[in-house]
């Protein structure tokens, strides 16, 4: 069986509304088809990442078996009550890849959900 080692390195260029509560960083999970689609942290553990920071993993994993699930997020309070703005995708990793958090609409939004995506960008120099 053939093992590749790929890079993954996540942006978090997410800025606040106002009225989302945010507090600079988000937390990110992810899930390996080679591992069985098992979430990589446990609770409590996930990775933080602040904003306008960067954070990079290194996988190796079977060639074959390269997709990879991320979930990004960040918790804010509504009333009394904790809400999540959250973003996910599924890649392959068949090449290192750059994902980024950040507000993908309409930043005057202030109702939940705020509007918050996760992308591949193609190169650092011409996004970030």
């Amino acid at each position: 069986m053939e093992y590749v080692t790929r890079d993954l390195t996540i942006w978090n260029k997410y800025v606040s509304n106002g009225y989302d509560n945010y507090d600079d960083e988000i937390e990110i999970n992810l899930r390996h088809e080679s591992q069985g689609w098992l979430w990589y942290y446990g609770p409590g553990e996930r990775s933080k990442i602040y904003a306008n920071s960067s954070m990079r993993w290194r996988f190796e994993f079977p060639a074959e078996f390269d997709s990879l699930y991320v979930h990004a997020r960040f918790f804010y309070t509504k009333d009394i009550t904790i809400q999540i703005v959250a973003a996910d995708t599924t890649i392959k990793m068949d090449s290192d890849k750059t994902l980024m958090f950040w507000n993908c609409g309409d930043t005057t939004v202030t109702e939940y959900p705020f509007p918050a995506c996760l992308i591949e960008i193609d190169t650092l120099a011409n996004q970030v």
